[in-house]
């Protein structure tokens, strides 16, 4: 994780139910760089034996398979698809929930022994999955879109075309003008229309408005 790596909670209070205040934490790259990010983790104040854990990996290693493919050979088209990386890495599969299609994505094979290590009760997932998921059950204004999903330093995408998932990836990039050539290189690759299909931005307040800027000249339907 040559960026670092950032995370975020947001535990139940043992007084009530409400919930606490989110805490974000972000480790930057550098020396000691592991040693201090598992003492981030285990000072977050999560219970190893009783609270579940739901581990959302934000990556761009992902890769797109049928589901009725074995994880096996999904494993295998994820590491012909993707470059090598220097460390060992820990490949984790889901599912969308209409059973379609599975999306694989690394996660650093240390930070994933650790996890499983001081977690009892923790599941991994990745973020695409809830885009794909939502989008299934969407009503949409056409039979074609993309859903541009934007957080402060990823841009994920996803197409669908004739109401089925055609495109599925993530790119780590925090510059406007490549966000736009990104999801315009998309639109035209799949043949949209202009006027007639659907591009969603979706995420944070301020990467979607300029997202939006950029993008909404050249088609019409951007919401």
């Amino acid at each position: 994780m040559p960026g670092g790596f950032c995370f975020s909670t947001n535990l139940s209070d043992n007084l009530s139910d409400n919930l606490s205040e989110s805490t974000f934490v972000n480790i930057a790259p550098g020396a000691d760089y592991e040693v201090r990010l598992e003492d981030a983790i285990l000072n977050i104040g999560i219970d190893p034996a009783e609270d579940d854990v739901e581990c959302y990996v934000e990556t761009a290693r992902i890769s797109l398979s049928p589901s009725e493919y074995d994880e096996a050979t999904a494993e295998n088209m994820y590491l012909l698809s993707l470059r090598n990386v220097d460390k060992e890495e820990k490949i984790l599969h889901e599912k969308s929930e209409d059973g379609e299609v599975r999306i694989s994505f690394g996660i650093s094979s240390d930070l994933y022994h650790f996890l499983i290590r001081t977690y009892q009760y923790i599941n991994f997932h990745h973020p695409i999955i809830e885009i794909i998921n939502d989008d299934l059950t969407k009503i949409h204004n056409s039979k074609n879109w993309i859903t541009a999903a934007v957080s402060q330093g990823m841009l994920s995408i996803v197409a669908f075309k004739d109401n089925r998932l055609e495109v599925a990836n993530c790119n780590e990039t925090m510059v406007t003008q490549n966000r736009a050539y990104l999801v315009l290189n998309t639109w035209t690759k799949l043949g949209f229309d202009a006027l007639n299909d659907t591009l969603y931005i979706i995420g944070k307040d301020t990467e979607v408005s300029k997202l939006k800027s950029a993008v909404s000249k050249f088609i019409k339907q951007c919401v």
